[in-house]
């Protein structure tokens, strides 16, 4: 529950951010309170941020008074080297790393603990506290953006030491969609981490469960990264290096373990979500009619910009959270182009089909054959479509973009002329 401040005057994703993570039960005994503004009557303040810009615009939570982390996170540990970034972290080091930051910023978040609950027990209900524990690190600290509360987001947490040493990135999942990726993410960096010979990983830091949450914490990115450009067709060899990295086969579609497990994913989404999982098995039906021998292999599951960066020691991928050890190979190629049409803000499904249709014969830099190039870019589709389809059935809600306008692109490829 929240108390302090005006909540009126609080932005609902900011409040939803604080519930996932300080509150994540309704039991009226939690002895965890968040206020804003002002510190929360009666209970011991265990963590104050700063809301940046303020309550009705949140962005992001600083904490107070780690000024070496601070300086750190906003300008050693930026993940791109665009000038703009460069410019933004660097004002917002020098104000957090500062006090000037502390009298410049008014909204406060507090995180208050019922006082009759011994330190010796706070990990049990400050996640934090929990995360200082399992990494060694008593005084830790974190960084946390404010995103936009769609069902399937996830509280993220950018850890460091009050010092200013970097600990690892870390991901909350809360209900069972999240819950899902964020344990996928954990298997993936475990067994990719000495498997990638061209391409960097983070490795796993720990991965546990917090009060029925599940979490997944990355080591840290290398200091100074920098923005990652080239066209995934243009490096072959990384999507190569992580195919090599899963469960490397060939085989017809009909054969796969793949399409087996579409197949299951949409048959145990039927009753909730009929009319979605109907047409994409209708499209997986007329798919595995196809006698093209495919390659499978790992795909990262979302190999875009800005989950890439560059190093001294070559790439580095994070958000390993959709990755899957036995996909056909180049998906990934496909995701790229298609993500690039699909995320901003007027992108659609049509598209982003489109443009994936039209990049289509850059699969052939992966060694598929040209026949092959129509086929894999209609699983690359099937596979995405059936994610939102998966979500949907665990309660994660539809994406605007994808439903209901998926119906009509699986009803409509693929069929014999």
């Amino acid at each position: 529950m929240d108390s302090g401040g005006r909540l009126d005057a609080v932005a609902p994703d900011l409040r939803t951010l604080t519930q996932r993570v300080w509150t994540p039960t309704t039991d009226p005994s939690w002895p965890v309170r968040v206020s804003f503004d002002e510190p929360p009557a009666g209970l011991t303040v265990a963590e104050e941020y700063l809301v940046v810009p303020n309550l009705r615009r949140p962005e992001f939570l600083v904490p107070v008074d780690a000024f070496a982390a601070s300086r750190a996170a906003f300008s050693r540990y930026l993940t791109t080297d665009s000038l703009r970034a460069q410019i933004q972290g660097g004002l917002a080091a020098g104000a957090f790393g500062t006090p000037v930051g502390k009298r410049l910023v008014r909204s406060r978040v507090f995180v208050g603990i019922e006082p009759s609950v011994p330190r010796a027990d706070w990990a049990s209900y400050l996640l934090l506290r929990h995360f200082g524990e399992v990494l060694g690190a008593p005084d830790l600290v974190a960084y946390l953006p404010v995103r936009r509360a769609i069902p399937n987001a996830k509280p993220t947490m950018r850890l460091f030491e009050r010092s200013g040493s970097p600990l690892g990135y870390a991901k909350v999942g809360w209900s069972d969609a999240t819950r899902a990726v964020v344990r996928n993410e954990a298997r993936a960096l475990v067994e990719v981490r000495d498997r990638l010979t061209t391409l960097q990983a983070p490795a796993l830091a720990s991965a546990g469960r917090w009060q029925g949450n599940d979490y997944a914490i990355a080591s840290p990115l290398p200091a100074g990264i920098g923005s990652y450009r080239a066209e995934p067709s243009t490096t072959p060899q990384l999507l190569l290096d992580i195919a090599e990295s899963g469960t490397p086969s060939r085989s017809t579609l009909a054969q796969s373990t793949f399409a087996a497990r579409v197949r299951a994913d949409l048959e145990q989404a039927a009753e909730n979500e009929p009319e979605a999982s109907a047409v994409l098995l209708g499209w997986l039906d007329r798919l595995v009619q196809r006698d093209d021998v495919l390659d499978f292999g790992r795909w990262h599951g979302d190999f875009v910009p800005w989950n890439l960066g560059s190093t001294s020691r070559g790439p580095v991928a994070w958000d390993w959270e959709y990755s899957d050890p036995d996909v056909p190979l180049g998906l990934d190629l496909v995701h790229w182009h298609f993500q690039h049409r699909l995320s901003p803000t007027r992108g659609t499904l049509a598209e982003a089909t489109r443009t994936a249709d039209a990049e289509a014969a850059r699969l052939t830099t992966l060694g598929i054959t040209p026949q092959a190039t129509g086929l894999v870019t209609s699983l690359y589709l099937l596979e995405v479509l059936t994610r939102a389809v998966r979500m949907a059935n665990q309660g994660a809600g539809w994406n605007p973009k994808l439903y209901p306008q998926l119906l009509d692109v699986a009803a409509s490829r693929d069929r014999q002329r």
